[in-house]
């Protein structure tokens, strides 16, 4: 039986490792450095934000909410339809296989509807907290929009990023928590209402630190 205390352990985990950084943190990117930004946070998304979401993200959300077995986390994963997406799409992008524009326009319209409907749900469930629960969010919401661009500016500087690249990046990193963790969240019993209020405040956060973040490192040598 998942407990309350592994519940909302499991959603505060959820909130932390990764961002909506191809959702409102592609957006704020663009609308700072211009769409020649656009890459950082598709690369950031393509290459760790979707592997880790639909792998260990996935297997965290079973562990803290079913407490499942190794291999039954695994089997799950196998069943998850974004992960064969996503496979699929990089067998299509290395074979050069080309898609119907017809197919590309639908999956286009599908996602760009997808992502409001998913803030919205987040907006009907996000509900009154008491002060003590409320102080749960708050170490969660420190590591997701201070330390990870932190360590992203200090991983950066390492292997030589800078400009408008490093800036992107660690803007990225920042972004508010990613919005389909309301629906892992709620897939596999975790705390749904805590980790939609934590996403609900994260949002107008990064919005308001993501600035003051792109003025600091236009200061830097």
């Amino acid at each position: 039986p998942v407990t309350p205390y592994h519940s909302v352990q499991g959603a505060m985990v959820q909130a932390v490792p990764q961002g909506d950084t191809l959702g409102i943190g592609l957006g704020v990117v663009v609308g700072m450095y211009g769409e020649e930004a656009a890459g950082v946070p598709i690369m950031y998304t393509l290459l760790a934000a979707m592997i880790y979401i639909w792998t260990i993200g996935v297997m965290a959300a079973r562990y803290y909410g079913t407490r499942a077995s190794t291999f039954t986390q695994l089997q799950e994963l196998v069943r998850m339809p974004p992960l064969w997406a996503l496979l699929l799409a990089w067998l299509l992008k290395l074979t050069g296989i080309p898609l119907p524009s017809s197919l590309l326009q639908t999956c286009e319209l599908l996602s760009t509807a997808a992502i409001p409907l998913i803030i919205f749900s987040v907006g009907l469930s996000v509900g009154w907290h008491p002060p003590r629960r409320m102080l749960v969010m708050i170490p969660a919401l420190f590591l997701r929009l201070v330390v990870c661009p932190g360590i992203a500016f200090l991983v950066g500087r390492q292997i030589g990023l800078s400009g408008n690249v490093l800036a992107a990046t660690v803007i990225s990193s920042a972004a508010s928590c990613y919005v389909v963790g309301v629906m892992v969240a709620d897939e596999y019993g975790l705390d749904t209402d805590l980790y939609a209020a934590t996403l609900g405040i994260s949002i107008p956060l990064f919005v308001l630190l993501a600035p003051l973040y792109g003025e600091w490192m236009s200061r830097l040598p």
